[in-house]
């Protein structure tokens, strides 16, 4: 497992779908017990690391985040 999820990829995925009109959301790893596990614990570390930051750091975060993703800085890392 990595800081992000599950490490183990399925080859099976399946459609999501969008309630109101059944349009395709996206496909997604049809992930088993041990993945979605994984992916829950991967959760709540997460959580638990963002709520320990302050309103200006998280702030702070997604506007960096928002400027990478919008191009107005260099790519991700």
């Amino acid at each position: 497992m990595t800081e992000e999820g599950p490490t183990r990829t399925r080859k099976e995925k399946f459609t999501v779908r969008n309630p109101f009109n059944a349009s395709i959301i996206g496909t997604i790893p049809n992930l088993g017990t041990v993945e979605t596990v994984q992916a829950i614990n991967a959760a709540e570390k997460a959580l638990a690391e963002w709520k320990a930051r302050t309103g200006k750091e998280r702030g702070a975060n997604l506007e960096m985040k928002h400027l990478r993703m919008s191009g107005n800085l260099t790519p991700m890392s």
